[in-house]
């Protein structure tokens, strides 16, 4: 039995044919209105054929919701109201295309990024109405694995796996328009630490800080990353960039220097991270640069760039290692705080034993990652942690009485529900951890390190929050949005209530 009411898009009707004459008249796009809690099964074609798989997904400030996949998919969702996302199937041009990652500034502005077979990233400023090209390399063996962009400062990297001895890097300081070689050097060096990426869900990278100087073309990043190897560990660097006055433009971007580093690679000396606030308000930007700009400019590191790449140390994961292991979804908050997930695609149900976890957390970055205590019900390949949300409220929508024992939460965490959530634990808000994967998708109430199962249906692969909406996206053609009141609500379902008597 699914918890999710299922909606099957298989066969013709009065509406659906409706639609498909609509997708015929207009030119480049196919609105459709859809419930928030079904699981909806969208096709970008109208034949009958097996839908997309979805693995990128992204939501912006203004909670627009960008989902992307095989078979060139991009769609986009707007909530037209508490219960209703509207959805637009947008037209890429490039139909054959795996987008396997999505980043989005708003309703209007989105880059995609496709993984193989001539490494293609588009960006649309009008809504997915049209698509520019801003990078593409045919190398042989290319495959890049995810895309992230901060969205103060328009700075952000793609990074891919090893060509040539190393990580394929690039760098973006407009919001995605264009994308330059970041110079190869120890840091991006496949190690038993860190071998190869997951193209799983986009989560691999996560942004914790950066700075822009349009002004002075001054540009700074700090980025943690992780994936498979024999003894997965999380990544942490900072680049420096400045380019070049004469930045030559429309080169090869596989003609990068690998001599363009001003400065070398040194765990000693570490770069200071802001503990105290968030990031994203941390950004800087002195001066205007429009997001909007899609000039497709294809752009090499000069010789004469000043790079600059700084290493922290690196950190276990205390993640089981090997083909087909390591960390496939990795998220930073509150600054300091991290979580991962992962395990192994082709095992879904291991949770792992003696010779790994499936699951870590830490609450610095900076420091030691312990494993879950309890882990995820099985292989997950996205997560993702919503705002705070009021420790009151959120007991009682999940927890309800003071007496409830929720026999899997006590077992879990050592203690009753409103003992961690008002003895334990001192915050007045407690933000929630989901990851999800092709077994199911658990919740955490703290940070990671405990999960329970909220659902058991199979088949997705990414997770995001939008402001009060957990956001699913997966295999054939799933997408879903459900209300943090219906979390509660599955929650209980597979973690029901035991009151004392």
């Amino acid at each position: 039995m699914h918890l999710f009411p299922t909606t099957l898009v298989s066969r013709p009707s009065c509406t659906g044919l409706l639609l498909f004459f609509l997708s015929i008249l207009l030119p480049w796009i196919s609105p459709l209105q859809i419930a928030a809690k079904p699981t909806v099964f969208l096709s970008q074609n109208p034949t009958p054929q097996k839908p997309p798989h979805y693995r990128g997904l992204a939501v912006t400030a203004n909670n627009t919701v960008w989902v992307s996949g095989t078979r060139g998919s991009v769609l986009r969702g707007k909530f037209i109201n508490a219960d209703i996302i509207q959805w637009d199937t947008c037209k890429t041009q490039n139909p054959r295309k795996d987008f396997r990652d999505i980043w989005a500034l708003d309703e209007n502005t989105a880059v995609a990024m496709s993984i193989a077979d001539s490494a293609v990233v588009i960006k649309t400023t009008d809504g997915g109405k049209s698509w520019n090209v801003v990078y593409h390399d045919e190398t042989p063996g290319i495959f890049l694995d995810v895309i992230e962009i901060d969205s103060k400062t328009g700075v952000g990297m793609i990074l891919g796996d090893p060509l040539q001895g190393h990580f394929k890097s690039l760098l973006t300081t407009d919001y995605g328009s264009s994308w330059r070689e970041i110079p190869a050097s120890d840091w991006n060096v496949p190690l038993d630490t860190l071998s190869s990426f997951f193209a799983a869900s986009g989560t691999s990278l996560s942004i914790i800080s950066s700075k822009a100087n349009h002004k002075k073309q001054k540009f700074s990043l700090t980025a943690g990353f992780a994936g498979g190897g024999l003894k997965p560990q999380f990544h942490l660097i900072q680049i420096a960039y400045q380019p070049s006055k004469n930045q030559p433009t429309n080169i090869r971007p596989n003609q990068g220097s690998s001599d363009a580093i001003n400065g070398t690679n040194n765990q000693s000396e570490r770069p200071k991270i802001n503990q105290k606030n968030n990031p994203k308000k941390n950004s800087k930007d002195n001066s205007k640069i429009n997001p909007s700009s899609t000039a497709p400019q294809r752009q090499a590191s000069s010789a004469n760039d000043a790079w600059k790449i700084s290493n922290y140390p690196n950190h276990g994961l205390r993640m089981k290692g090997g083909p087909a292991w390591g960390c496939y979804g990795l998220t930073t908050y509150q600054t300091t705080k991290g979580i991962a997930v992962g395990g192994n695609y082709a095992q879904p149900t291991f949770r792992g034993d003696s010779t790994g976890a499936i699951a870590a957390y830490t609450n610095d970055i900076l420091g030691p990652w312990q494993a879950a205590a309890t882990p995820p019900y099985g292989y997950r390949s996205g997560v993702c942690v919503s705002a705070g949300i009021n420790k009151d409220s959120l007991f009682q929508l999940f927890f309800k009485d003071k007496n409830n024992q929720c026999q899997r939460f006590s077992q879990a965490h050592g203690e009753l529900p409103h003992t961690y959530f008002y003895q334990t634990n001192h915050k007045k808000e407690i933000p929630i951890a989901i990851c999800a994967g092709t077994s199911g998708t658990d919740i955490s109430f703290d940070g990671g390190n405990h999960w329970l199962p909220l659902s058991e249906e199979r088949g997705f692969n990414a997770c995001t929050w939008s402001c009060n909406h957990l956001i699913l996206a997966g295999n054939l053609g799933k997408v879903q949005s459900i209300s943090l009141r219906e979390v509660s609500n599955m929650f209980q379902q597979l973690n029901p209530p035991s009151p004392s008597r």
